[in-house]
């Protein structure tokens, strides 16, 4: 599978050759190592699913208890084919894009207990294998362009995780645990987010798009964005003051707080301990 074209006017620079990762480091076909330099995208099948969820009518689709008004109204949406990170990006794989200039340093946090791109610690003698965490959201937008891929929009993000069943959680109704996913008490003990290994995948066979870290996306957030979006690839307001996160992350206690559906917003700057990211890249059509 090749790498998907990214539109000039998304990319916040121009890379040359010589920075910009090559294809094949890129895309791995048989996506078999979350080691590989770049990073491994899985294809995800254009398909339909539930979007959103609410809590004020047990009969009525989209029904979970625990839904948030944001997260209504709940309707199906229609998603295009596109590629995902199998895992959200490391902090290795982010400190080749600093190194190349396509990433910029202060847009990451560089120091300090929590944050994997700081220096190692007696407690966690490396970090480098951990999430990238403490990265905003214009560092994530620039990595992800620097190897021509681009974040998700909520839509995408949402149907990756819960697929065309509109799954609670990425593996399916089953609350979220310990084992399933990287949350709650034990982890936040741990000081930073733990290296990818816990067993809750989606159904493509993502990992850790519940708990871990928080997922910056490319979508602006508004409490109503549901109600006014298109039904096909939608994608969020033209403007705002933050970004939509979501999939919950290492410092969140409450299994609900990790629903596929949950939505929730910070400014595009902060850098944040729980938050890192994971890109995408339009399949290409057989025309391309």
């Amino acid at each position: 599978m090749a790498c998907a074209t990214t539109p000039e006017a998304e990319l916040p620079y121009q890379t040359g050759a010589a920075t910009r990762p090559a294809e094949n480091d890129v895309q791995d076909p048989n996506c078999s190592d979350r080691d590989l330099p770049f990073g491994c995208l899985y294809a995800i099948p254009a398909g339909r699913f539930l979007m959103g969820a609410q809590a004020t009518d047990a009969q009525a689709p989209g029904y979970d208890p625990a839904a948030e008004p944001h997260e209504a109204p709940a309707r199906h949406v229609e998603v295009g084919a596109f590629h995902m990170h199998v895992w959200e990006v490391m902090a290795w794989q982010y400190k080749r894009c600093v190194l190349a200039g396509a990433c910029k340093l202060k847009d990451v946090q560089t120091d300090g207990y929590f944050y994997s791109y700081g220096k190692a610690t007696a407690n966690h003698p490396t970090l480098d294998d951990r999430p990238i965490n403490g990265v905003n959201w214009f560092g994530a937008r620039d990595y992800c362009a620097w190897i021509g891929a681009r974040l998700p929009t909520e839509a995408e993000w949402e149907y990756a995780a819960r697929g065309p069943e509109s799954r609670r959680y990425p593996w399916g109704q089953k609350e979220a645990t310990y084992e399933l996913a990287v949350f709650g008490e034990k982890q936040r003990t741990s000081g930073v987010s733990l290296d990818p290994r816990a067993e809750g995948q989606n159904w493509i066979k993502l990992f850790h798009l519940a708990g871990n870290v928080w997922e910056w996306t490319a979508d602006w957030y508004a409490p109503d964005a549901y109600a006014k979006a298109a039904p096909s690839n939608p994608r969020g307001p033209e403007n705002g003051s933050s970004r939509v996160i979501r999939g919950g992350g290492w410092a969140d206690e409450a299994p609900t707080d990790l629903r596929s559906s949950g939505r929730a917003a910070m400014p595009p700057q902060i850098k944040a301990h729980d938050i890192g990211f994971r890109c995408v890249r339009p399949a290409k059509t057989p025309a391309q």
